[in-house]
């Protein structure tokens, strides 16, 4: 999945995938300046309780979601 938020003129870009070679959720961030930082989990249930928390601290942060999220083709696990 691929969401973006915006701040201002700013904007963040966020994607998860499914790493199946490793067997690793991945979270991937993509800043305003053009850094990058990925962050990987073996565990479903710490992924998804990451992005609950990630979610509500970029809202307290003042990032909103502008648009719809968006389905990557590739690199998700087939549930």
């Amino acid at each position: 999945m691929h969401w973006t938020f915006k701040r201002g003129d700013q904007f963040l870009s966020l994607e998860t995938s499914y790493d199946r070679e490793l067997g690793e959720y991945v979270l991937r961030w993509q800043y305003p300046g053009g850094g990058e930082d990925v962050e990987r989990y073996t565990n479903d249930f710490t992924f998804r309780q990451r992005l609950i928390t990630l979610e509500e601290d970029l809202r307290v942060w003042g990032w909103f979601q502008c648009g719809p999220a968006a389905v990557l083709r590739d690199g998700w696990q087939n549930l």
